[in-house]
C-alpha cells in the first residue's frame, strides 16, 4: 500500500530499495501534494535493522533468488534478473551472479504475452541490464494489449523528450488524454516475490529477529507483504514524465492542444488511476494548469483520507490484510477505500482537508 506505511515499518533488509521508495515518495508529494510534512516524518520514523536480523535477512533473500533464478516461471526469472543484482547488494550476498541483459530481453521475446514480465521490463530502470531495443519491445507490446491504459502510453514519453520532438510528445498526450484508466500494475513485481517469498515460510527464529518486541514475534504473511511490497515501491514507475510534459516553459503558456490534452490526463489520473501517487500527480497537473474543478477537488480529497487512515493504521493485522487486499485488487486506491470501510470511516468529515491534516 501506501509506501508511507513501509517508511515506519521498520522491515529488514532491502535498504537500498527503501530508501529509494521514501525517496519516490517525497519527490512525488513535493511535486503533487500540498505538504512535505507527511512523507519528512515517515521517512525519519523509519528505523533500520539491527545488524543480526539484517544478516539473518539476507541469507534468507539469497535462498530466495536463486530459487527465483531457476523457476519454471518465466517471470520469476526475471524478476531475480532485473532485481537481484540491486538486493543482493542492499544485503551483502555474494552468491552466484546473474545473467546479462540477453537472458532478459529472450526471455521477454519468450513471452510476449505475461504482462508482468512486459512491465518489469519495461518500467526498469537499468539500462546495463535492459537494452533500449528490449525495453521499446516491451512497451510496444503493452501499448498494443493495452491501449486503453494512459500508463502504457506514458511509458513513450522519457523517449518522446529525449527526441526533442514536440510533435511525437504531443501524439503521445493525445493517447494517454483519449484512455479511459491509468494503470501502471504496480503490484506485479511484488506480486511475483511474493509468490516466491511464499515457498520460503520466515523461520520463527527469523520472525523473533524482525520484532521489536522481545516477547512477540512479527507476523509472518505481514512480513512478506511489507518486503514483496517495498520492491513495488522501489521499482514503481509514477507518471512524472507526465507531470513534466504538462509544465509551461517558463513565461509561456502550453499550447492549446498540449493544455487541453493536460488537462484530460490530470483528470484521469485523479478519477482513474489504480495507485494513490498517480492522483496526486494528476492534482498537481490539474493545479498547474489552473483547471482543478471541485469534483477533481473532492475525488483527491476523498483518496487522500483513505490514505491517511492507512497511515495512521500501523498495526501488523491491519497492514496484512489492507496489502492482501491490494495484491488481489491490484488497486491501491480500491484497496484503501475498502479499508476505510471497514473502519467504518469511508467519508472525510466536512471540515477536514488534505492541506490541514485536521
Amino acid at each position: 500500500m501506501s509506501i508511507v506505511i513501509l517508511a515506519r515499518s521498520g522491515t529488514p533488509g532491502s535498504n537500498v530499495l527503501m530508501r529509494h521508495a521514501v525517496l519516490v515518495i517525497i519527490l512525488a508529494i513535493a511535486a503533487a501534494t500540498p505538504s512535505l510534512e507527511a512523507a519528512t516524518v515517515a521517512a525519519s520514523d523509519h528505523a533500520a535493522p539491527e545488524p543480526a536480523t539484517d544478516r539473518a535477512y539476507a541469507e534468507y533473500m539469497a535462498t530466495v533468488l536463486d530459487d527465483m533464478q531457476t523457476s519454471a516461471a518465466p517471470e520469476q526469472r526475471v524478476f531475480a534478473l532485473l532485481y537481484g543484482p540491486t538486493l543482493r547488494s542492499a544485503e551483502k550476498i555474494t552468491t552466484t551472479t546473474p545473467a546479462d541483459g540477453r537472458a532478459l530481453a529472450a526471455l521477454a521475446d519468450a513471452n510476449p504475452d505475461n504482462a508482468k514480465i512486459q512491465w518489469m521490463m519495461a518500467a526498469a530502470n537499468a539500462p546495463d541490464q535492459v537494452s533500449p531495443d528490449a525495453k521499446a519491445s516491451a512497451i510496444a507490446r503493452l501499448q498494443a494489449s493495452e491501449t486503453d491504459n494512459a500508463a502504457a502510453w506514458a511509458l513513450s514519453l522519457s523517449a518522446d523528450a529525449k527526441s526533442g520532438g514536440d510533435e511525437s510528445m504531443d501524439a503521445t498526450l493525445e493517447r494517454m488524454a483519449a484512455s479511459t484508466r491509468y494503470d501502471s500494475h504496480l503490484h506485479y513485481a511484488g506480486s511475483v516475490l511474493l509468490d516466491a517469498e511464499r515457498l520460503h515460510p520466515l523461520s520463527a527464529e527469523m520472525l523473533a529477529l524482525m520484532s521489536k518486541k522481545p516477547d512477540e514475534a512479527v507476523n509472518q504473511d505481514a512480513a512478506m507483504k511489507v518486503a514483496a511490497m517495498s520492491i513495488t515501491a522501489a521499482t514503481m514507475a509514477v507518471p512524472i514524465d507526465a507531470f513534466k510534459a504538462c509544465k509551461p516553459p517558463k513565461g509561456e503558456s502550453l499550447s492549446k492542444f498540449r493544455q487541453d490534452a493536460c488537462v484530460a490526463i490530470g483528470r484521469l489520473l485523479v478519477h482513474r488511476s489504480t495507485d494513490i501517487i498517480s492522483v496526486g500527480f494528476g492534482r498537481g497537473i490539474l493545479r498547474r494548469l489552473d483547471a482543478l474543478d471541485a469534483a477533481d477537488a473532492e475525488r483527491f480529497r476523498q483518496v487522500w483520507w483513505w490514505n491517511g487512515l492507512i497511515v495512521a493504521d500501523m498495526n501488523e493485522n491491519a497492514i496484512s490484510e489492507e496489502l492482501g487486499d491490494y495484491y488481489a485488487t491490484g488497486n491501491e486506491i480500491e484497496a484503501a477505500r475498502k479499508a476505510a470501510q471497514k473502519k467504518g470511516r469511508p467519508e472525510p468529515p466536512a471540515d477536514w482537508s488534505p492541506e490541514s491534516g485536521s
